[in-house]
């Protein structure tokens, strides 16, 4: 999954907080990495399927955006999603 939304690490930090993320990684996340450019986060997930994003998304990432930046969620590019066909861990 790759998604774009306007923003500063300050604003991914406190929703990262928010939704306990780093402390308790949502069910079906593989990986998360996010980077910021200029004025927009940067965000790469892979997740074990669309559910769970989809449920990571209602449960846990919606509410901390509405907690920490009421009305933001949503204003950014539309999540891009595909099936991976291979990935290597580089560790």
């Amino acid at each position: 999954m790759r998604q774009e939304f306007d923003g500063d690490a300050d604003l991914y930090d406190r929703v990262v907080a928010a939704g306990n993320i780093q402390d308790d990684p949502p069910d079906g996340l593989i990986y998360h990495c996010a980077a910021v450019i200029g004025d927009k986060v940067r965000v790469h997930d892979v997740w074990r399927s669309q559910e769970d994003f989809d449920r990571f998304v209602q449960d846990r990432l919606g509410p901390a955006f509405e907690q920490v930046a009421p009305g933001r969620m949503g204003q950014g590019t539309p999540p891009e999603t595909w099936e991976l066909h291979n990935t290597i861990d580089g560790r």
